[in-house]
């Protein structure tokens, strides 16, 4: 049912060698519509139980691609999860403020969650492309939701507004702001759908993920951030002597250095306002040094790895 074996004879032209002893390669290959680790699963299971059926013969798989591809499935997995982790310890020391960061936070789980429902009913595995592009939209995530919270923030604190009406107004502001900005990063992958041959095949589910991840952090920014921005920001927030005495001092600290990068920043802009063609000129130097870099870039399709000797 497997092969038709021939008892016959054949010049050696190779010699296989299993831990010094002489042994057969077999090489089992999946079909193109079936799972790598699925099958490799099912394959050293059925190892393992010939093995225990034949003792005078022993099986010891050589090389597994099953086994390399969780490992890298892992590996940028774990990235996601140090690069979220990564987001929220930025808000937190730009911020200074752990209920605002709680808030712009809750756009990175809900997101990813999301996504997994449209990778799971699209017929979507959790492969490299997938998971590259929830690392790449994970930090993009919290964007809109970021702007959201500062301008509820800035008109409870510069028109005294209720947080009820700050959270409704301040995001109403914003709105269509933060809405044309997402569309514009999301018709940024919008061509990579439309590609065919093996680049489509590579691509296209890095782009789904990457725009739907997007789409689900403006629909949360819009809708959930403002309501629990209205529910957390409203309750009266600890009074310092309550605190720490290590995260006030972190906190002052975090603000000087914050209000430093601000007036160095505003210093900046005005000396561009001053020098308008200055800095016209110098931005248009720099994108045309740029431009003379590109021929000495190389070209090619996927870099897999390089070997040095």
């Amino acid at each position: 049912q497997i092969a038709r074996v021939k008892d016959t004879y054949e010049k050696q032209s190779r010699i296989i060698r299993v831990n010094g002893d002489i042994g057969l390669r077999v090489a089992i290959r999946k079909q193109a519509n079936e799972n790598t680790v699925e099958v490799a699963r099912r394959v050293l299971a059925e190892v393992d139980a010939v093995n225990e059926q034949f003792p005078q013969i022993r099986i010891v798989p050589v090389i597994d691609q099953g086994n390399f591809i969780e490992r890298a499935i892992t590996n940028v997995a774990r990235s996601v999860l140090y690069g979220g982790s990564l987001a929220v310890l930025v808000l937190l020391f730009f911020l200074r403020d752990l209920r605002s960061t709680l808030i712009i936070s809750l756009a990175i789980p809900i997101s990813i969650g999301a996504t997994f429902a449209l990778m799971y009913f699209s017929g979507f595995t959790l492969n490299l492309m997938t998971l590259g592009g929830l690392a790449l939209g994970v930090g993009m995530m919290v964007d809109s939701s970021v702007v959201v919270v500062e301008n509820i923030f800035r008109r409870r604190q510069e028109n005294s507004e209720p947080i009820g009406i700050a959270a409704i107004e301040g995001t109403r502001e914003v709105g269509g702001a933060i809405i044309a900005s997402t569309l514009t990063t999301v018709v940024i992958f919008l061509p990579l759908i439309f590609l065919r041959d093996v680049s489509g095949v590579l691509f296209k589910e890095l782009a789904y993920v990457i725009m739907f991840s997007l789409f689900c952090s403006l629909l949360v920014s819009l809708t959930l951030v403002p309501m629990a921005a209205a529910r957390i920001l409203g309750e009266s927030q600890a009074p310092a002597s309550r605190r720490a005495g290590w995260i006030t001092r972190l906190s002052e600290r975090t603000g000087e250095w914050i209000h430093r990068l601000e007036l160095g920043y505003r210093d900046v802009l005005r000396w561009a306002l001053r020098h308008r063609m200055a800095t016209v000129w110098g931005a248009s130097a720099l994108f045309a040094a740029s431009l003379l870099l590109f021929p000495l870039i190389g070209t090619e399709f996927l870099q897999i790895g390089r070997a040095h000797v």
